[in-house]
């Protein structure tokens, strides 16, 4: 929160008077002792607490200017990077393929160089654009994007049919029947194994061993719901899944995202195990939305609660 100089009133009255400070919490003040002086030591008081007010409102107003501008123009480049992504995954341009030069791109888009600087910045961290200086130069692809967004993780994968995407959703939905299944009918030795299947995923190092971990855990959860035929088809969309795997890797700042995926995935089992309907709804619900990724709804798999 920002800590403000809040304006001064003060009484004619005598003794300790309270005002507010900088760095003051909400309800918290420092206290004031009139000086020696009497009426014109207050005044005087008054008069370089009214110099820091006006300073302080100038100095934060400047600052509150300074960080919209920054928000606006990171903002903005996050849009254009965003466009120049989906239009590097919707043609499937091969890598080395020429997006044109910064110029252009800034004409295109009707933004400024700060703008332009920002959103090869971003395209750069996530390894898709390369600049090159000079005649016959300009911004090339540098490898594709991610097919699939999910949770923490983006995924890529060779071109196939049927798409990632419209496997990830097939297995999201056997998986939803099969976990609601898993309730009823799951064993004590169901869940031993779904609480082994969390040991792997909470000590998963890298995405790449995740997002094994997390297949793993919601194999043993199809197992548990005890229908072989729907747990068979969920086993053949996971292996058709892995067949065109190539990358996978946690988005930045994933820490939030692995850290929510692993409580409800734990709050999965302990629904199950202790077979508390309220819980068992709230943690199917709360997985369901940690997947959604609200930045890329083009890249996320429908899911069964909001298809």
């Amino acid at each position: 929160m920002r800590n403000r100089v809040g304006c001064c009133t003060l009484g004619a009255g005598h003794g300790r008077r309270r005002i507010p400070q900088p760095n003051a919490g909400r309800g918290e003040h420092a206290e004031f002792h009139p000086s020696p002086q009497g009426r014109n030591g207050v005044v005087d008081s008054v008069g370089r607490l009214g110099r820091v007010c006006a300073v302080s409102t100038n100095s934060e107003g400047g600052l509150r200017v300074a960080r919209r501008e920054s928000a606006l123009r990171s903002s903005r480049a996050e849009r254009v990077a965003a466009d120049l992504e989906h239009e590097i995954l919707s043609a499937r341009l091969p890598v080395g393929a020429h997006l044109g030069r910064r110029s252009e791109i800034m004409d295109r888009f009707g933004i400024s160089p700060t703008v332009m600087n920002e959103t090869l910045r971003i395209l750069r961290d996530r390894d898709l654009v390369a600049v090159r200086p000079g005649p016959g130069g300009g911004i090339t692809v540098a490898s594709a994007p991610p097919q699939v967004r999910v949770g923490a993780l983006d995924l890529w994968f060779q071109p196939s049919t049927p798409h990632p995407l419209d496997l990830f959703e097939a297995r999201l939905y056997l998986e939803f029947g099969l976990t609601k299944a898993a309730f009823e009918r799951a064993t004590s030795d169901d869940i031993a194994a779904m609480r082994s299947a969390m040991v792997t995923m909470r000590a998963s190092t890298d995405a790449v061993q995740f997002f094994d971990a997390v297949l793993a855990f919601h194999g043993a959860v199809a197992a548990a719901a005890h229908i072989p035929v729907l747990e068979g088809m969920q086993q053949l969309v996971v292996t058709s899944i892995k067949a065109v795997l190539t990358r996978v890797l946690f988005v930045r700042d994933h820490e939030p995202l692995l850290a929510s995926s692993l409580d409800v995935h734990d709050d999965i089992v302990a629904a199950i195990a202790l077979h508390d309907q309220a819980s068992f709804v709230d943690a199917i619900n709360r997985h369901d939305q940690d997947l959604i990724r609200a930045d890329d709804p083009d890249r996320t798999p429908n899911t069964p609660q909001h298809p």
